[in-house]
């Protein structure tokens, strides 16, 4: 495994390898771990991408906002303690420990304009969930499309270490990783356009959904989505070595009015791989 010379730069600069990076020294250290821990974290502050991933790119408003994978009134306010909820930091290359945030900031990324982010979800926002299937969708759509966000941050992390440190190049797993990286954002994509033609044309039959209902409010909450390895009989879903679209679930999870809900959604495609888990 090694980058060809005339693919593009794996530091992101658009140039092809041989024009790039391929003769350039490093200039990240190896001194120690705690030279590198701190380099690293440097680039997390860096990764931010703010981009609306909205596929009407012409209606976007100007300004991109800290878009709430999970909502900040219904949801979030339930569950902070003077104005503060535990969640998983997101800065850190090697930690992901809980740490209080304030409400208003927890769960945000930076993948939404400011109109997008307004119109797209008010029914999920504005609305008590009732189950329909539109709300279902939406619940569904935003899980993918923060996932689909940090990938491409990820990506980006990636990147700029390269830029930092080419001699990545002749590292066998730091180049699986970002072939890795690479092989995500293409099966991402590759669903977003399946979910993006659903929510253009309202064709929201295009998800199946299992809704389980709890009889009281949870304290936590969560938004992702994910490719399971195998089905509940132990057979293959997904195969991530393979050029073939990664299939993927989408999950929401969270307390309402005297109950909580854990929504799981998959597309209808993929029914067959996922239909045993909602029996």
């Amino acid at each position: 495994m090694k980058i060809g010379r005339n693919e593009l730069c794996p530091c992101g600069s658009g140039l092809k390898y041989k024009r790039c990076c391929l003769d350039r020294k490093d200039t990240m250290s190896r001194s120690s771990l705690a030279n590198i821990t701190t380099e690293i974290d440097e680039i997390m502050k860096q990764r931010v991408i703010k981009q609306c991933v909205h596929p009407r790119k012409e209606e976007c408003s100007e300004r991109i906002v800290r878009a709430h994978s999970i909502q900040n009134n219904r949801i979030l306010t339930k569950l902070a303690v003077q104005g503060e909820v535990i969640a998983l930091r997101e800065d850190s290359l090697f930690f992901r420990s809980g740490q209080a945030v304030g409400r208003k900031i927890a769960t945000t990324f930076s993948g939404f304009c400011k109109y997008h982010d307004m119109v797209t979800f008010r029914d999920i926002e504005n609305r008590e969930f009732e189950g329909d299937l539109k709300q279902l969708f939406l619940f569904a759509y935003r899980a993918f499309a923060l996932e689909y966000h940090r990938k491409m941050e990820q990506l980006k992390v990636s990147q700029i270490q390269f830029a930092q440190m080419p001699s990545i190049a002749h590292h066998e797993e730091q180049l699986r990783y970002y072939r890795a990286l690479q092989m995500g954002i293409s099966d991402n994509s590759q669903t977003k356009e399946l979910l993006d033609q659903g929510l253009l044309t309202e064709d929201y039959n295009l998800l199946n959904h299992c809704v389980w209902e709890i009889p009281y409010e949870i304290e936590f909450a969560t938004s992702t989505a994910f490719g399971l390895y195998y089905d509940i009989n132990g057979q293959e879903i997904n195969d991530y070595s393979s050029d073939e679209r990664i299939r993927s679930l989408f999950v929401s999870v969270f307390p309402a009015e005297q109950k909580s809900f854990c929504l799981f959604s998959w597309l209808g495609i993929d029914d067959a791989y996922y239909r045993a888990f909602g029996e």
